[in-house]
């Protein structure tokens, strides 16, 4: 599972392969499709984020001790088959619960983009 920032929303396509790095093997970088993306953002951190001290995302307090997030994240979901001939070995090392960072290539921004973006994250407006 894959949570990617609203403002990254838009870049992520299905079928779009991105490049993962698990914490506890950090010299090996896997490459995997994302199958699917959820339609609607999340603002309540999941169970097994509010757990961690690591929490990447700025967090606000919300009702019942639960962590609500600055900004809203989808989730994604990516499917690793292991078939390239450099990972066939490694799936034994891969465990549910492990984390790790993603990353993708944004082809295709403007600079008229690139200067929308920075401004909506620099002043972020609140209704």
């Amino acid at each position: 599972m894959l949570y990617i920032d609203q403002g990254d929303r838009d870049d992520l396509q299905d079928q779009m392969e991105v490049e993962l790095k698990l914490d506890h093997l950090p010299d090996i970088t896997y490459t995997a499709p994302v199958t699917v993306i959820s339609p609607r953002g999340e603002e309540v951190a999941p169970e097994a984020r509010q757990q961690s001290t690591a929490v990447r995302w700025p967090p606000r307090l919300a009702s019942r001790d639960r962590k609500k997030l600055a900004s809203k994240v989808f989730r994604a979901t990516v499917e690793m088959h292991f078939d390239h001939p450099e990972s066939t070995g490694d799936d034994f090392l891969i465990k549910p619960g492990m984390r790790g960072n993603a990353r993708f290539l944004v082809s295709h921004r403007t600079a008229w983009d690139w200067g929308k973006r920075y401004f909506f994250e620099t002043f972020r407006f609140r209704l």
